[in-house]
């Protein structure tokens, strides 16, 4: 059985009107069937409430075992079909990205030369690594901001409009 189990607000009105003592039992009862798979010997009121309990402890635990299978099941056809391509995903090594040839003589669209003293970047907005751009930054260090360690995209347009890049 699951370590775990079930129990709904709604079930508050159905114990409400029961005996502290029957209360307790039903209770006791839902913690010992959950963890001992054992059906307690309870009497009245309290084997009432606890047989509609139990149904639904039933038809919640068969629903969470169909889930397992079924997730088993899917987990087992993955596998199957990543061995039978012959790729281990948790071993395949990426390559860098080809760069792309640029027909724009300064790389960024910008017909007049006109360039903004902060690169266009904007006030207050954080520089962020650009995939594309971090083998270029390898091969030339005016392309590489030292404070954050990460590539400076604004240094690299202003050295593409320059011819630099």
């Amino acid at each position: 059985m699951r370590k775990s189990f079930i129990v709904y607000t709604d079930w508050y009105d159905i114990l409400k009107p029961l005996s502290d003592k029957d209360y307790l039992k039903v209770m006791d009862g839902a913690f010992r069937y959950h963890r001992k798979g054992s059906v307690p010997h309870l009497t009245g009121a309290a084997k009432t409430v606890f047989t509609v309990f139990r149904l639904v402890f039933d038809r919640n635990n068969e629903l969470f075992e169909k889930t397992c299978r079924e997730r088993a099941a899917a987990g087992r056809l993955s596998g199957a079909a990543r061995r039978t391509k012959g790729a281990n995903v948790h071993f395949v090594q990426q390559t860098g990205t080809n760069r792309t040839e640029n027909e724009n003589e300064n790389g960024n669209g910008n017909e007049n030369g006109n360039v903004r003293e902060n690169g266009g970047g904007g006030a207050g907005r954080a520089v962020t690594p650009v995939p594309r751009f971090r083998a270029a930054a390898a091969q030339n260090p005016v392309y590489k901001d030292e404070r954050k360690g990460s590539v400076d995209r604004a240094r690299i347009a202003l050295a593409r409009i320059k011819g630099e890049g």
